[in-house]
């Protein structure tokens, strides 16, 4: 299955779940998404070219966000129903956070020393 396929399945996914009382008073006839602008991810093909509204035969509403703090307030007062993310990514942790925090005791789980580097190149 593309990883395009799998993206528009779990909003789609997400969309139904979260429309199902929307959808008890009537036909829900379109959707807001919150996301970050400044993290590239692979959802925002499909949300250039407008598969995620033909797939599910909504308007999907796309509204960028710079705190993960302004979007729960979002989807709290009703304004967004999905959050493409919330949080810190995982590949950039800033020194000092929970997110911090969690890495390091992910790096202890698995037995990466942090001190170590990789090495560069082939060989």
């Amino acid at each position: 299955m593309k990883l395009t396929t799998k993206l528009i399945g779990a909003v789609a996914g997400i969309a139904a779940l979260g429309a199902g009382s929307a959808n008890a008073a009537g036909h829900l006839e379109e959707i807001t998404v919150a996301y970050f602008l400044e993290w590239p991810m692979p959802f925002q093909y499909a949300k250039v070219n407008g598969t995620y509204d033909e797939e599910m035969g909504v308007k999907v509403n796309w509204v960028s966000f710079d705190a993960g703090t302004a979007m729960s307030a979002a989807m709290a007062l009703g304004d967004v129903q999905i959050a493409v993310s919330e949080g810190v990514p995982p590949f950039a942790v800033p020194l000092g956070t929970a997110a911090h925090y969690g890495f390091l005791r992910q790096m202890e789980h698995f037995g990466v020393d942090l001190a170590s580097r990789p090495k560069r190149g082939r060989g």
